[in-house]
């Protein structure tokens, strides 16, 4: 019934959020990765037993806004710890040649696509693109937001999502039975 691209891309996220020269050396760095998990397992594990170092870090790369929730990303950042690194690395490589920009057209579901401000991995010119290319989307841009927008502005983002969702499940119409007003959902 409907679609949220929530700080995503429609297509090869290296390729369009850094600049040619670093887009195949990122791509690359991911392969290498790949033959050698246990290097990307000790980060992780560096990264859960000091959480505020990697909070501090990750915010002076501008990867997370120093607002975000840090309970949440510290959950995050572990919950991606305990994940089997070679799975982990792999889907992020075949997101590397993920390009679904030929379907965006075709879209005639209510799209709505949500980019943050500050986002340096799916930067807002990639979204506002997506968006002029879907003939039903509606753009919002988290001011200040990273790639970590839902855990700065959450109470944001929720409203946006709830009000896409109310204008999908039902119909502004309110039937009046007695004292009480009905909204009812609509296919």
């Amino acid at each position: 019934l409907g679609f949220v691209s929530l700080l995503g891309t429609y297509a090869t996220p290296f390729r369009l959020a850094f600049p040619a020269l670093l887009a195949g050396p990122a791509e690359d760095f991911f392969s290498l990765l790949c033959r050698f998990p246990n290097v990307l397992q000790t980060v992780f594990d560096v990264a859960v037993t000091l959480p505020e170092v990697t909070f501090s870090v990750l915010s002076k790369l501008s990867f997370v806004g120093g607002h975000a929730d840090r309970a949440v990303f510290r959950n995050n950042v572990q919950s991606v710890a305990g994940v089997e690194k070679r799975v982990y690395l792999r889907t992020l490589l075949s997101l590397a040649d993920h390009d679904a920009s030929d379907v965006l057209p075709l879209l005639r579901c209510p799209v709505l696509v949500i980019a943050g401000k500050q986002d340096q991995l799916t930067p807002p010119r990639v979204a506002k693109h997506m968006a002029d290319r879907v003939p039903t989307a509606t753009y919002r841009e988290v001011n200040g937001g990273t790639h970590f927008a839902l855990i700065e502005e959450a109470e944001l983002i929720d409203l946006w999502i709830k009000e896409f969702a109310q204008k999908i499940f039902f119909k502004p119409d309110r039937v009046s039975v007695g004292a009480a007003a009905l909204v009812t959902p609509q296919p």
